[in-house]
């Protein structure tokens, strides 16, 4: 409906969706390229935390 905004951001790896709600969600895109199996939903490896953090970091910049 328009209503929910949401930003993606992704390196060669990884993708990060944000939306406005606070909603997030995060895909490895070498063995996931159908983004189907949400890393948030489980424990984060510390490399895939050091990702996240990246991306977030990333994302930020762009957003401002």
């Amino acid at each position: 409906d328009g209503s929910d905004e949401s930003w993606t951001v992704s390196n060669s790896l990884y993708k990060l969706i944000i939306n406005s709600s606070g909603i997030e969600e995060m895909y490895q895109l070498e063995n996931d390229p159908y983004e189907q199996i949400n890393l948030l939903n489980r424990t984060l490896t510390t490399h895939e935390q050091a990702a996240k953090a990246q991306l977030e970091l990333e994302l930020n910049k762009i957003r401002q």
